[in-house]
């Protein structure tokens, strides 16, 4: 039995920015999208892919310090909010950081492994 599945219309929501907690930048505040969005009227599906602008390379999709700096002040976030999430987002690096060179080292995989077995033997 063949099935198939199509689509008419889509929907578009565009979400918002606000002041994230990823630790992944290399400099200054993450961002995140925000909960809020603004939902468009939905439109034909073969309207939209006629219409629609060129999926972007990945490296156009990286914002720069500058660009989230802007787009968190135009979001009414504090400098003090944002201070905080650089803060936050170093102390994170540097515990993953630790974590990195700990499981570099041979014999920690086997002696941690042998730990979280234990405590989970011990939770039950």
């Amino acid at each position: 039995m063949k099935r198939n599945i199509s689509f008419t219309n889509i929907e578009i929501r565009e979400y918002g920015m606000t002041l994230g907690d990823h630790p992944s930048v290399s400099h200054g505040p993450p961002v995140q999208l925000s909960w809020d969005y603004k939902t468009n009227e939905a439109i034909d599906i073969e309207q939209y892919e006629t219409f629609r602008e060129p999926r972007r390379k990945k490296y156009q999709l990286v914002l720069s310090y500058y660009v989230r700096k802007r787009m968190l002040g135009e979001a009414k976030i504090s400098k003090e909010e944002i201070k905080k999430a650089i803060s936050a987002t170093k102390v994170i690096k540097a515990q993953r950081n630790r974590t990195r060179a700990l499981l570099s080292i041979p014999m920690v995989q086997p002696v941690e492994a042998a730990v979280e077995s234990l405590v989970r033997k011990i939770k039950k």
